[in-house]
């Protein structure tokens, strides 16, 4: 009976159980957010990519989206700007896109939108700078490599006189500590045989203390202790009437010892310009004329007590100089920004931000103003008077100012001026003798690749004193690679550099670029030799036949004697290279034309 009652109950329970309606709870499945970005230079020849380093949720793949390029024109802007939703040319649905020669002039969309069965919805956009022609592009990146070589050669010059005011304020510090020791012997020589046990206005004469000077006065009053019949009281480590100067050193002791313990901390801070500018102005831009700006510099030191790793950065409205190398405890690295070329007319007021693996982030402001070219020229790019004083830029007086054998220390020059030229020239020379050449074989267009095999190029140091080369290339995503990348030319002589075009480039697809061979020690001497990398597809063969299936003559009578009509088989060559082909074989071995 017990095991019926069991059995009934059981039945009850999964009769409701199968009453009750089931409810299918959906999990959420998140959305695309955060700043999508475009990976490259927006220019011909120039492929793009999406970078996902913004996007949010984290962990968003190149593989979890669907992507959507399109050309939005000068005409579909002023459609926008009308109220209207302006059709766009549709460019592809790859993961990158290359720009072509029709972009010109236009600016790139990408539109990435969730795949939802990797889990994720919505979509993100954005819209690239105003594509250029590629000698523009390679124009551009060459102006900044020199400026980068310019703000390196500002720096170690910046470095070297740190550590020369360093030293000259320890050799001060340690004069002025030998100065008070030996002003804190005591003239009197009769004392110094009483110093070991008897200190004046300690002695007692009938119950009345010797008269003491203002110095042992104070000298007493600073151990902070009453006097027992003259003796100081004895302080918590042992001594009795213990200087100033001596509990200064033990705590400077202890603070040395704290920090042999104290834990990593990744800190940085960013000083623009001399010091004396919050933000990175640049006044009035006139498109078209952004390479007559001159860069402006910010400068990025590491405060905290661990070595800084930053990532590359691409800002949408100025371009900047990335910090490729760790960075080490209080080192400091002086960074170059310049606007984009073109970017539409308006005002532009960007945050940008240099951020460490670490966590580490810093900040500054950049803005300016792009008018459109008007028909009367300008004298200059319209903000003489409104540019911020960077501390690289040359004063026009100054070469007057400096005429003497000693340069003033807050005269403001040039850079590239400070260099020593190849003629042994005066470091405030403002003219320069470039003395580097390349070779005949390299044709005035510069080096062509059409394989991934590499080239040579000798490059001849035509001065009286040996120079140190260094070679690199301008491309924001480099075409080639340059091997040595720095070696010394003696005087007079030659050195070859092998440039291999770089690996992963996509076939059939012009990359131009510049390579850049500059004197370290003198920026003014440089040449530059342009390069453009085409790498065929590999050549294959690529037989097709019409029709796919082959011929069909239907039933056929066993012992048939009439001949069913003939049909014909197209076979074409589809690939880029030749095709040798064989006699044809039927599936029962028999060759001929007749099967």
């Amino acid at each position: 009976m017990r095991k019926e009652r069991i059995l009934a109950v059981i039945m009850s329970v999964l009769l409701a159980l199968s009453m009750i309606p089931a409810t299918v709870f959906a999990a959420e499945i998140p959305a695309l957010d955060g700043k999508l970005k475009i990976q490259g230079t927006a220019a011909e020849g120039r492929t793009l990519s999406a970078e996902f380093k913004e996007v949010k949720p984290e962990g968003v793949t190149e593989e979890d989206v669907a992507y959507l390029w399109e050309r939005k024109t000068v005409e579909d802007e002023e459609t926008e700007k009308a109220g209207e939703k302006p059709e766009l040319k549709e460019l592809g649905k790859d993961k990158t896109y290359t720009v072509t020669q029709d972009d010109i002039g236009s600016k790139i969309v990408l539109t990435v939108t969730g795949k939802e069965e990797n889990g994720y919805t919505g979509s993100l956009k954005v819209v690239s700078d105003t594509v250029i022609d590629a000698q523009t592009a390679a124009d551009q990146e060459a102006k900044a490599a020199e400026e980068k070589a310019a703000a390196a050669d500002t720096a170690e010059q910046q470095a070297a006189q740190e550590t020369e005011n360093e030293q000259s304020q320890n050799t001060d510090a340690a004069a002025d500590t030998e100065e008070t020791t030996q002003t804190g012997v005591s003239e009197d020589t009769d004392t110094t045989y009483q110093e070991d046990s008897t200190q004046a206005g300690t002695e007692n004469i009938e119950g009345i203390p010797a008269a003491t000077t203002d110095e042992e006065k104070q000298q007493s009053e600073s151990a902070g202790s009453e006097s027992v019949d003259g003796i100081p009281k004895a302080t918590e480590d042992g001594t009795y009437g213990q200087t100033n100067d001596a509990a200064d050193t033990a705590d400077s002791q202890e603070n040395n010892d704290t920090g042999k313990t104290e834990t990593p901390t990744a800190d940085a801070s960013i000083v623009i310009g001399d010091g004396n500018s919050e933000v990175v102005d640049f006044g009035t831009v006139i498109s078209g004329q952004e390479d007559s700006i001159q860069a402006q510099y910010v400068t990025v030191t590491n405060t905290g007590n661990t070595t800084l790793n930053f990532t590359d950065i691409s800002p949408e409205h100025f371009m900047v100089q990335d910090i490729s190398n760790p960075m080490e405890q209080n080192s400091s690295q002086q960074l170059w920004i310049v606007p984009r070329a073109g970017i539409a007319a308006g005002e532009y007021d960007d945050t940008i931000t240099y951020t460490s693996e670490e966590g580490v982030e810093v900040s500054f402001e950049a803005k300016m103003t792009v008018e459109a070219a008007k028909d009367d020229a300008q004298n200059g790019n319209g903000q003489d008077d409104q540019k911020t004083d960077t501390g690289n830029t040359s004063d026009p007086t100054a070469d007057d100012q400096n005429k003497g054998d000693e340069t003033p220390a807050d005269s403001t020059t040039d850079p590239s001026n400070d260099a020593n030229t190849s003629d042994g020239g005066n470091n405030g020379s403002t003219t320069t003798e470039v003395t580097l050449a390349v070779d005949d074989t390299v044709a005035e267009s510069g080096l062509t690749f059409k394989s991934t095999e590499s080239q040579q190029i000798t490059v001849k140091n035509n001065s009286a004193q040996a120079v140190t080369v260094a070679a690199s290339s301008t491309g924001a995503a480099p075409a080639v690679t340059i091997d040595p990348s720095e070696q010394e030319i003696p005087a007079g002589e030659s050195a070859t550099f092998t440039v291999t075009p770089a690996e992963n480039l996509a076939t059939d697809t012009p990359y131009p670029d510049n390579i850049l061979f500059a004197d370290k020690n003198n920026s003014d001497n440089k040449i530059i030799v342009p390069v453009n990398v085409t790498i065929p597809a590999p050549a294959v063969s690529n037989v097709t036949r019409d029709p796919k299936d082959g011929p069909d003559f239907g039933t056929l009578v066993d012992g048939y004697t009439e001949l069913p009509a003939p049909q014909t088989i197209t076979l074409t060559n589809e690939g880029n290279a030749d095709a040798v082909l064989s006699d044809a074989v039927s599936s029962t071995g028999a060759a001929g034309t007749v099967f």
